[in-house]
């Protein structure tokens, strides 16, 4: 059980952590490229500065994580849980911290209920049957993403770049599109 381990600075490249509890762990600048986190209890971890090339998120529990700077590239996080994910503190929004990268994650039915990506960018990430309902995308590089069948209720997308995004058959009732550039 690492619940609570003090792990930062570690390379934890290509390691198997499936169904870890890693709950309320300390990974700030750990390398995990390539890891198997499948199914592993992340709830309330600092991933500050991580690095996640490539690493399995599958129905992963990230809720609460913080992951300011967190690079996380090519992952597969189906069914991941990021609900009330804390990547836009107040340092993002002044751009003191490096926001998350999701470029071409396969996102599909990942949970965002109400996190906050301010200046994320996930260009040509997959979010099929994603509940971003509350989630705000603000100042997000989202080009040529694809959220079909999506729930968007009450998401805002302001000021973000949605260039080439495909929505088809996603719920957007009340989204919120204010600056954004489709």
């Amino acid at each position: 059980m690492l619940s609570g381990a003090r792990l930062a600075g570690l390379d934890l490249s290509g390691r198997d952590l499936r169904d870890a509890d890693l709950r309320n762990a300390d990974l700030t600048n750990c390398k995990l490229d390539r890891a198997d986190l499948s199914g592993a209890r992340l709830s309330g971890a600092r991933l500050t500065g991580a690095s996640l090339f490539g690493t399995i998120l599958e129905h992963a529990d990230l809720r609460g994580c913080d992951m300011r700077g967190v690079r996380l590239v090519a992952a597969r996080c189906s069914g991941a849980d990021f609900r009330e994910l804390h990547q836009a503190a107040a340092g993002a929004h002044t751009g003191t911290a490096t926001p998350v990268r999701l470029d071409a994650a396969d996102l599909s039915g990942t949970d965002f209920r109400r996190a906050r990506l301010a200046g994320c960018q996930a260009e040509g990430a997959v979010f099929d049957d994603c509940n971003l309902s509350g989630a705000r995308l603000e100042r997000t590089r989202l080009r040529g993403i694809r959220v079909h069948t999506g729930l968007l209720t009450g998401c805002r997308f302001s000021s973000a770049d949605l260039t080439g995004a495909d929505l088809r058959g996603s719920n957007d009732t009340d989204a919120g599109f204010t600056l954004a550039i489709l």
